[in-house]
């Protein structure tokens, strides 16, 4: 997790929607 330069919390969400859909 790169935690010093961008949010994980923003990327996860983008990271869980994304394979919500294709899985």
């Amino acid at each position: 997790y790169f935690i010093s330069q961008i949010p994980v919390d923003a990327v996860w969400s983008v990271y869980e929607q994304v394979l919500g859909k294709e899985l």
